[in-house]
C-alpha cells in the first residue's frame, strides 16, 4: 500500500509538471482593416502577458503572418506596430466621420480606431476638424500616431481571439492604404481653357471651375503653384467654411458639407485665385492640380473622375530698354519716353506696388523715340511700376514716385 502511495504521487508529478512545462504556437495574421486580401508585412507584433509584461515579439512577413513557439499556457495580449509610411486619408474620411456623428453610419471596431485621430478614445467633431484642417490643409501629423491595430487577447487552450490582428493607417477610415505606398488614386484633369498674361507686378484674379459637377458633398483641392513667378494673395473657395492654405509651393482647400442631405447652390466655381506676378519673373505660372485633389458629390460618392479648368498664366518678361520716366518724384505730370521699333499702338499701365493696376490706357507711338504725358495728380503718395508693351508684345517697365 505504501508503495501504491509513492507510485501515484510519482505519477501525478509528471502529469503536473507536464502541463506546467505544455509549449504551443500562438500565430496569425496582421490584416488591412481585416481583408484578406491586403496583408501588412513589417508589423512587429508583441506578445504580452495579460497584465502587460513583455514576452517576445514576431515581426510579419509579405502575407501579414506571425508567430510565436513554444509558449507556455495561457492567456495573452497582441500589441502592434510598424514604421511603414502611412496613407489614405483624405476629406471621405473627414466625410465619413461626420456621419458617423451624425448617426447616419456604422464604424467597425478597427474604423473607430482609425477615426480617433487624437487617440482619446472618442470619436467626435475634435477628429473631423482635425482631418479637414490641421492635417490636410497644413499637413500636421496625428496626435494618436501613423498607426492603429486591435489589440487582441489570445488563450492556448481556446485559441480565442484566432491571432488575427486589424490594423490601419490613422485616419483611413475608408480604407484605402496600400502595402506598396500606392493609395487608390483618382483620376483627374486641369484643362487650361484661357490665357492670362501679367506684367511683373501686376495682380488679376482667376476662377477654377467644374461643367460638370452638379453638387458637392466635400472635396480636397490641391494646385502646385510656381513660386519664383507668382505670389498667391487671397482663395475665395466654395463652401461655408471651407479651409485653405497656401503652403510649401501649394494652394490647399478642403470642405465638407456640415448640412448632411441639404444641397447648396453650385455654380462650378471651385475657387476664385487673387496673384500678383512677381517683379523679375518671366514665363509659364500657371497652377497645377497634384493627385492629391479628390471631390465627392452630392450623394456622397467619390467622384473616380473629374476635370476642371483654369486659364494658363504667363508672365511677360520686361525688356531692358532705355524706359524712361520723369521728373521722379512727380507732382502734377510726368513723362514716359522709350524707343519703339515701329510705328503702332502701345499700352501703358501703372501698377501700385500692391499690384493693383491704377490707370490703364493705350497710345499711337511712332518708329522711334516717344514721349506720352502722364498725369499723376490723382495719385497717391507712394511709388509706381510703369509699364509699356508694344505693339510687338514687348514690354519696358521703370518706377514712378509721386510726391
Amino acid at each position: 500500500m505504501k508503495n501504491l502511495f509513492y507510485a501515484l504521487s510519482f505519477i501525478a508529478t509528471i502529469v503536473v509538471a507536464g502541463n506546467l512545462n505544455a509549449q504551443n504556437q500562438i500565430d496569425g495574421y496582421v490584416l488591412y482593416h481585416n481583408n484578406v486580401n491586403v496583408p501588412i508585412p513589417e508589423v512587429n507584433v508583441g506578445l504580452y502577458t495579460l497584465n502587460g509584461v513583455f514576452i517576445t515579439s514576431s515581426e510579419t512577413d509579405d502575407d501579414g503572418y506571425f508567430a510565436f513557439n513554444n509558449v507556455a499556457d495561457g492567456s495573452y495580449r497582441l500589441r502592434s506596430a510598424t514604421s511603414l509610411d502611412p496613407g489614405g486619408v483624405d476629406m471621405y474620411d473627414a466625410y465619413l466621420i461626420l456621419l458617423y456623428i451624425l448617426k447616419l453610419y456604422n464604424f467597425t471596431p478597427i474604423q473607430f480606431l482609425a477615426a480617433d485621430v487624437n487617440g482619446n478614445g472618442v470619436v467626435n467633431l475634435v477628429d473631423y476638424v482635425y482631418i479637414v484642417v490641421y492635417y490636410f490643409i497644413y499637413g500636421q501629423p496625428f496626435p494618436a500616431g501613423d498607426w492603429v491595430f486591435e489589440e487582441v487577447i489570445v488563450n492556448t487552450a481556446s485559441r480565442e481571439g484566432n491571432g488575427t490582428v486589424a490594423g490601419s493607417s490613422t485616419g483611413d477610415v475608408q480604407g484605402v492604404w496600400q502595402p506598396t505606398g500606392r493609395d487608390i488614386i483618382d483620376e483627374s484633369l486641369l484643362e487650361y481653357d484661357d490665357l492670362l498674361t501679367l506684367m511683373p507686378n501686376e495682380t488679376s484674379s482667376f476662377y477654377i471651375r467644374s461643367h460638370s459637377l452638379m453638387s458637392l458633398a466635400a472635396y480636397g483641392l490641391v494646385f502646385d503653384i510656381n513660386e519664383s513667378a507668382i505670389d498667391v494673395l487671397s482663395v475665395e473657395p466654395y463652401g461655408t467654411n471651407a479651409e485653405y492654405a497656401v503652403i510649401d509651393g501649394q494652394i490647399r482647400i478642403g470642405w465638407v458639407n456640415e448640412s448632411i442631405g441639404e444641397l447648396s447652390s453650385f455654380d462650378g466655381n471651385l475657387a476664385r485665385v487673387t496673384i500678383r506676378a512677381r517683379e523679375g519673373a518671366a514665363g509659364n505660372a500657371s497652377v497645377m492640380l497634384n493627385n492629391e485633389s479628390h471631390i465627392i458629390d452630392g450623394s456622397g460618392e467619390k467622384v473616380g473622375y473629374f476635370e476642371l479648368t483654369a486659364p494658363a498664366i504667363k508672365v511677360q518678361p520686361v525688356e531692358q530698354s532705355s524706359l524712361l520716366v520723369y521728373p521722379s518724384p512727380a507732382i502734377d505730370q510726368a513723362t514716359i519716353e522709350f524707343v519703339s521699333e515701329s510705328t503702332g499702338k502701345a499700352r501703358i499701365k501703372i501698377v501700385s506696388l500692391s499690384g493693383q493696376v491704377i490707370n490703364s490706357f493705350e497710345s499711337i507711338v511712332r518708329e522711334g523715340t516717344n514721349k506720352i504725358g502722364l498725369p499723376v495728380n490723382n495719385f497717391a503718395t507712394g511709388n509706381y511700376q510703369v509699364i509699356v508693351e508694344d505693339s510687338h508684345n514687348k514690354v519696358y517697365s521703370n518706377r514712378l514716385y509721386v510726391k
